[in-house]
């Protein structure tokens, strides 16, 4: 958010306020922020950096754009990669890493969610409820934070997982095939064969060789 005009009075659940003022962008985790509401999440991370004069002009161009109505997706990828060239030219490491905490913070949170809990489920809706998060709101967030769907991820994780197992001295293909809830011998062998390249038998005895 870059405030070009005045002051904006920002209030935390706690009654405290955090004030920011003219040539400032705020970055900031919560995305339904509101400008005149209080924030529900006490645990909001805010922090604002100074703009310098180029950055002062960017923002400015942005507006005008926005303020006659074009709507370009092309456009704002070119100039969401402009923003962070001019913020790699302008500032430091610690003063980025500084300002984009919220971000961060919040998506290492959520990547450490993910890897401490995929193991204990069995499917999506469980991942979803554990999360304790909306459908869609998670579903956006795991991709944007992982690249690709939860259906996707999960299912790499499992071959990966399985893989290993296969790859263990001594190891047993029922075992393993039971262990990750396959019904037959042919579902776990289409299984091996589409996401590992390789049957389980071929896999065991590559692993021997």
């Amino acid at each position: 958010m870059f405030i070009t005009k005045g002051r904006l009075n920002v209030y935390l659940q706690d009654n405290s306020k955090f004030e920011v003022s003219s040539n400032q962008i705020i970055c900031y985790q919560d995305s339904q922020l509101d400008y005149t509401d209080y924030i529900s999440d006490d645990r909001l991370l805010i922090s604002t950096l100074s703009l310098k004069k180029s950055l002062i002009h960017f923002f400015e161009s942005i507006d005008d754009v926005l303020t006659l109505g074009i709507k370009c997706s092309a456009y704002h990828e070119l100039k969401m990669k402009e923003l962070f060239f001019l913020l790699k030219s302008y500032y430091t490491p610690l003063e980025i890493s500084n300002f984009m905490q919220a971000i961060f913070d919040k998506e290492s949170k959520f990547k450490d969610f993910i890897y401490n809990n995929y193991a204990k489920v069995k499917n999506v809706n469980e991942l979803v409820d554990l999360s304790e998060l909306g459908r869609t709101q998670f579903f956006e967030q795991f991709k944007k934070v992982f690249g690709v769907s939860v259906k996707q991820w999960l299912i790499q994780k499992k071959a990966e997982e399985i893989q290993k197992r296969l790859q263990e001295p001594n190891a047993s293909i029922k075992e393993v095939m039971l262990d990750f809830d396959f019904s037959s011998a042919s579902q776990f062998n289409r299984f091996c064969r589409y996401y590992l390249g390789n049957s389980p038998s071929k896999l065991v005895s590559n692993s021997n060789d």
